[in-house]
């Protein structure tokens, strides 16, 4: 059975990052993510206009994380608590035991192996603790930084969509990856 108890919340260490709960004092830090236009380009959701647009995203975290639906982390470092990027299991199928992640991050920190390090905490969370069989990843084809990761995170690639999301007047492509947790055992 998947275990979907987020209370208390499941904080995460790894050698540099510290994962933790998204509350109303990140606000600024998750307005100043969230209205990036460069961290945002392969994310079809609304850019953040105002600093309530990050409010109101929060505030369904939160409700999200209380109702044990689904849980979402702030990645910060080991040096600094604020927000520098985001990392979820934003849906659960409880049923089929298998989750889809998400995950964004400053444009500044990039390319110095921060998603890989928090993903594989994530994982290692998902297996381990929440008893998941399989994680799944939706990314833009484009996105070719986040198929390295997932990559090196040993997702393997299950299916390619064609226009299958719109957003904004347009079709959008879909990339689907995997993860089959192999020390998972099936229930009776």
């Amino acid at each position: 059975m998947v275990n979907m108890n987020f209370d208390p919340f499941p904080k995460l260490t790894t050698e540099r990052l510290y994962l933790r709960a998204i509350d109303m004092k990140d606000a600024e830090d998750m307005f100043v993510l969230r209205s990036n236009v460069d961290a945002m380009k392969h994310i079809a959701r609304p850019i953040a206009k105002t600093i309530d647009d990050v409010k109101l995203l929060i505030e369904k975290i939160q409700t999200m994380v209380a109702k044990n639906e689904g849980i979402a982390w702030g990645i910060t470092t080991r040096e600094e608590n604020r927000i520098i990027g985001t990392i979820s299991f934003h849906i659960v199928d409880v049923a089929n035991h298998r989750a889809t992640t998400g995950y964004m991050l400053q444009p500044s920190m990039w390319k110095k192996g921060i998603i890989t390090e928090g993903l594989n905490a994530v994982l290692q969370y998902g297996f381990e603790m929440m008893n998941l069989h399989s994680v799944e990843a939706h990314i833009d084809p484009a996105n070719l930084a986040s198929k390295n990761v997932l990559l090196r995170c040993g997702f393997v690639q299950e299916a390619s969509f064609h226009e299958n999301y719109f957003y904004e007047g347009k079709y959008l492509n879909t990339d689907v990856f995997c993860l089959l947790n192999k020390k998972h055992k099936a229930e009776i």
